[in-house]
């Protein structure tokens, strides 16, 4: 089971001294997150659909969504990722919008792709819009 780590200076989570040797506990330990090595072997073994959710919704709380996405699949929290889907329709974020349909296995539809792609144009992610039409008209 994860446990977070306490640390009593957390500002020191990117390298940067802290005035002592504190090892795997540098770490973004205030929310939960783990170093990228443990990341690693969390994800190799095995773990409770809960424990994952907890993880993966610590790492949204940090605004880190790859690593997010890979604890939500792992928890199989299909309904998570529905309310992820939607949140990035809105945002016009098609890079995750593919994402998430990936891991879902299923493609948000055509009218769902162009509805990202006007929320990338009316906030200027030119890219993710000319992305999210590509999908729009390949049905994919």
């Amino acid at each position: 089971m994860f446990r977070a780590i306490e640390v009593a200076r957390v500002a020191c989570v990117w390298g940067g001294d802290s005035g002592g040797d504190e090892g795997e506990s540098r770490i973004m330990a205030k929310i939960g997150i783990p170093n990228p090595l443990k990341r690693r072997h969390l994800i190799e073994q095995d773990m409770t659909a809960s424990e994952a959710l907890d993880l993966a919704e610590a790492y949204l709380e940090a605004d880190r969504m790859p690593e997010a996405l890979v604890f939500l699949i792992k928890a199989g929290a299909r309904d998570r990722m529905m309310i992820l889907v939607e949140e990035a329709i809105v945002d016009g974020d098609a890079f995750l919008l593919k994402q998430l349909s990936d891991a879902l296995e299923e493609d948000p539809g055509a009218a769902a792709w162009e509805r990202a792609a006007e929320a990338a144009s009316a906030a200027g992610k030119d890219r993710y819009a000319e992305m999210a039409r590509r999908h729009a008209r390949s049905g994919a």
